[in-house]
């Protein structure tokens, strides 16, 4: 892991409090926290930092919230892969198994469905390792978007300057620079980097070189892989929106919402730019009038901001996976979910079709099931490979660590001031919960994502809890605070109400040189297959439910 050399420049912000919200203009700053308390923050610590005097309550009715705010990271555990010899009493099983986060239980729902329709008596397992994910404090909008390689962050100059500003030859940026601020980083060790230089240089060769490939494959700004990429995502959405209306009929609760989201910049040329992008890719977006923005986002009025809304995201919720289970719990019978990790994989060693998978409980005990398909979106755990003439374990696919800041908010508005915005007078609970449908997710083109998570009317104030996350620390697994620092000041600068920074925490992602989804598959049998879902980096929720076919299909030829 790199280590980011100290910073050269100060943040002159050690005498500013944040204290009082913005509010039509009549005060000067939306955080009221103090900004002693995100000097106290340790992105390096592995847990999530709860800032004191929050005033978030970590449990309702005795329960914990579904979001945690003061927890030690669980470490990463691995899965191996073995090849064997099917014993001569081998039977073909006909449980399909499912493993991981968001990704194995949407594809193990599209499975449980094709069942259910050809009135087959085969089962749907899908097993996770009850863990909470730290992704439950990042943003989770549902994005329709090119990879990363066609924003200005990834252009070959700004790669050029974040490698040296890495490597301490350029200056660090100022993160209170809401209008030129980068928030991809390459933190560099020269101590690290000599432990493995050959294994460093080919990685950071490799992701030049894909820089290069980019801008070879490009048309008008976007290449193939943008194309694919967006299919996935629109296809997965598609199919999140109609369970969602299924699970909302059941269970009240929506797993996801197709409310739009709105993008935003004081830089009217690169949001323009950003918007010609995302035509290209056939992406519905417009920009939003200031009634709009006023109806719709808890964005200041008159705060010099170009907004767009991209027509067709949405947001996901914290309890959305949770919703899904339920949903295909209560509606198949042949479609179990449980509680385990799964430690290895055994496949035929002929044509690389599952035979069986072994587990170990929540009590300790040890299981092995036979299995006929295998799929595993496994997030931060590890997949590893038997060599038996090798003696070190080898991973299935190389993998790189991309971190930001992953954090929990609160902003309370008066209950006048809030009637007065959205012309709701009076305003009541079920006015409120139409009202948090309506108010759009929200991102910028510093890589920051606000979600709106839910609200409540607390005497005088109506009280909204958000998730933010921003920054991409290349190769660490620790979060930039200089990303943490931007979020702050733009929350401040652009939101209205009184916001009070909860928790944070550094939230890596696991991706590869691509910065796209990608698929590993192990079998050679069409019928039996073992696929891997790998590379999610930040879109995993929103290509979750896109169709197996869809996720093995070639980016079409240029």
């Amino acid at each position: 892991m790199f280590v980011a050399p100290v910073q050269k420049i100060q943040l002159n912000t050690t005498t500013k409090q944040l204290h009082s919200a913005v509010t039509y203009g009549r005060r000067f700053f939306a955080v009221k926290s103090s900004i002693y308390g995100f000097h106290n923050y340790d992105p390096t610590a592995a847990k999530i930092f709860k800032f004191p005097h929050s005033g978030f309550p970590e449990k309702l009715n005795g329960e914990m919230k579904i979001i945690p705010l003061n927890k030690e990271w669980d470490k990463p555990t691995s899965l191996l892969v073995e090849s064997v010899i099917p014993k001569g009493d081998f039977l073909e099983s006909d449980t399909h198994y499912f493993c991981g986060g968001l990704p194995a239980l949407m594809q193990a729902a599209r499975k449980i469905e094709e069942i259910a329709q050809i009135s087959s008596g085969e089962r749907v397992i899908y097993v996770n390792d009850g863990k909470i994910p730290k992704t439950l404090q990042s943003g989770h909008q549902a994005h329709v978007h090119p990879s990363e390689w066609s924003s200005d962050d990834c252009s070959t100059i700004n790669l050029i300057k974040t490698m040296l500003r890495g490597m301490g030859i350029l200056f660090t940026q100022n993160p209170t620079n809401l209008s030129n601020y980068s928030y991809l980083h390459f933190p560099f060790s020269y101590s690290d980097f000599a432990k493995d230089p050959l294994g460093n240089t080919r990685l950071y060769l490799n992701f030049f070189g894909e820089r290069i490939r980019q801008n070879l494959k490009q048309v008008n700004g976007v290449s193939d892989d943008d194309h694919r990429l967006c299919r996935l995502v629109t296809e997965s959405l598609e199919y999140h929106k109609e369970l969602s209306k299924k699970i909302e009929k059941q269970q009240g609760n929506p797993s996801f919402l197709e409310c739009g989201r709105a993008y935003w910049s004081p830089d009217v040329k690169a949001m323009k730019k950003k918007q010609a992008t995302w035509k290209e890719l056939g992406i519905d977006c417009e920009f939003m009038t200031e009634s709009e923005i006023m109806q719709e986002t808890l964005l200041k009025k008159n705060s010099g901001l170009h907004v767009l809304r991209i027509v067709k995201d949405g947001k996901f919720f914290p309890e959305t996976p949770q919703r899904i289970v339920k949903y295909l719990e209560d509606n198949y019978p042949n479609f179990t979910h449980y509680i385990a990790s799964t430690e290895k994989l055994c496949l035929n060693k002929q044509n690389g079709s599952p035979v069986s998978i072994n587990e170990r409980l929540t009590d300790g005990r040890t299981q092995e099931i036979s299995i006929k398909t295998f799929f595993g979106s496994l997030g931060h755990n590890q997949v590893f490979r038997d060599h038996s003439s090798d003696k070190a374990l080898k991973p299935v696919w190389p993998e790189v660590p991309v971190t930001g800041n992953s954090t929990v908010w609160r902003c309370s508005i008066d209950v006048k001031e809030f009637e007065q915005r959205f012309g709701i007078i009076p305003l009541t609970k079920e006015d409120l919960a139409k009202c948090v449908n309506q108010l759009l997710p929200l991102a910028n083109l510093s890589n920051l994502h606000v979600t709106l998570w839910d609200g409540e009317i607390i005497y005088d104030k109506v009280v909204f809890n958000l998730r933010a996350s921003q920054g991409a620390n290349f190769n660490s697994l620790v979060a930039d605070k200089d990303d943490l620092r931007n979020m702050w000041e733009n929350l401040d600068r652009y939101f209205i109400g009184d916001l009070e920074i909860v928790s944070a925490a550094s939230c890596s992602k696991k991706t590869y040189i691509s910065n796209v989804p990608e698929h590993v598959e192990l079998s050679s049998n069409p019928q039996r297959p073992t696929t891997f879902l790998h590379g999610l980096s930040g879109i995993g929720y929103s290509v979750s439910a896109a169709s197996l076919p869809t996720i093995k299909e070639r980016a079409p030829k240029g």
